[in-house]
């Protein structure tokens, strides 16, 4: 049984979409024919004209569905903030649908739309999302995207779905979804085209949905930090690591990047800094004190390293910490009693590579790990 969906466009824009017509058939429909039924449909249902609606249609998307015992269409018009739909006597089967649609989470991604490292954490945060609820998680490539489905294990509520969707699917159909669902058209939400056929400068353009891996898949992670330190980037077993200020930013495969490893990169960098920072910690009221304003502690980063304390701060308040010559840098080592180092966010003076060198050597440990425990298994398990 297939679920034929014909979007009819407007002049106004490609993302503006006066009509569709859903056609829930047992024959596939070529794009000429689905087109020229869902014209002849709107004309009756509508009574408008080709000439008034100035119709374009933009795609035809087919999806395979369970057999229902009934052929059947429903034609939309979309208003601001409802729709109107023809006709009102729906066959009984579309209760059989709902229950279909509400026994999946999906996700459309698609990666054009907006900035590419968004659109990366997007389909990140929609994975971690699908393998949390389901065993049975399934990734297809797109024509310009990923969607995927995750099987559950009991059947979820409109809410519940959207609240999972929220973020990370595609902002338009989470939009027309809760359309038809205020109009009391559930079966009609939360699916996903396996093959889209569409017309572009008058040629035909299609594709089918390909089944992929997470490794197949770029994501990025983002890990917030809990010192500031110098930007720099570096690629490490195939992950590529951008750090700025406190900011940890990490893409690779979605295989590697997984959320139990950004969990486990948290714990461990914490080790790492922590006995730092606090150490640090114990010298911080009484720098503010000596430095009178100058020294901001929701700003500046100072750590213990062995017997110096380095302070971390921006380029323009290095020389009021440091002073002419030496001379206020001198004067805190007294108060302190130790060998203090001045740096800023935008330098990397041997202090904070040293710093920073840790902090790499505890992201590749961690993919090394993983990717042992990928080839051989987890020894713990």
């Amino acid at each position: 049984m297939y679920h034929i969906l014909v979007w009819i466009g407007s002049e106004r824009s490609s993302y503006y979409y006066p009509y569709a017509v859903h056609f829930f058939s047992k024959n596939k429909m070529s794009f000429d024919e689905a087109v020229s039924k869902a014209v002849d449909i709107l004309e009756r249902e509508f009574r408008v004209t080709e000439r008034e609606i100035k119709y374009t249609p933009r795609y035809v998307g087919i999806e395979e569905i369970p057999d229902i015992s009934k052929e059947f269409y429903v034609a939309v018009e979309f208003h601001e903030h409802d729709i109107i739909y023809k006709p009102k006597d729906l066959p009984e089967d579309v209760e059989k649908l709902k229950k279909y649609r509400f026994s999946f989470l999906t996700y459309d991604i698609d990666m054009y739309k907006g900035l590419p490292e968004e659109k990366e954490k997007d389909l990140a945060e929609a994975l971690d999302k699908a393998f949390k609820v389901s065993r049975e998680v399934k990734i297809y490539r797109t024509y310009g995207g990923y969607h995927i489905r995750a099987k559950l294990d009991r059947e979820y509520t409109f809410d519940e779905l959207m609240d999972l969707r929220f973020k990370a699917d595609d902002y338009e159909r989470r939009h027309i979804d809760m359309l038809y669902h205020r109009a009391g058209l559930d079966f009609l939400t939360n699916f996903l085209f396996n093959e889209k056929h569409w017309k572009d400068l008058g040629e035909m353009k299609s594709y089918r949905e390909e089944e992929v891996s997470p490794k197949d898949l770029v994501v990025q992670r983002e890990i917030e930090l809990k010192i500031r330190v110098p930007k720099m980037y570096r690629v490490i077993n195939g992950v590529e690591v951008f750090i700025e200020e406190r900011k940890m930013r990490l893409r690779g495969r979605a295989d590697v990047l997984t959320k139990d490893f950004v969990d486990q990169l948290n714990d461990v960098l914490n080790r790492e800094l922590e006995p730092m920072i606090r150490e640090g910690e114990k010298y911080v009221d009484a720098l503010e004190k000596f430095y009178r304003g100058v020294f901001i502690k929701r700003v500046m980063t100072v750590l213990g390293y062995g017997d110096k304390l380095i302070i971390i701060a921006d380029a323009e308040d290095v020389g009021k910490l440091i002073g002419r010559k030496g001379s206020l840098v001198r004067e805190a080592e007294k108060i302190v009693g130790k060998k203090i180092v001045v740096t800023d966010v935008e330098r990397m003076r041997y202090e904070t590579a040293l710093i920073i060198n840790r902090i790499l050597r505890a992201v590749e440990m961690l993919i090394l790990n993983n990717r042992i425990k990928y080839f051989f298994g987890d020894p713990d398990e």
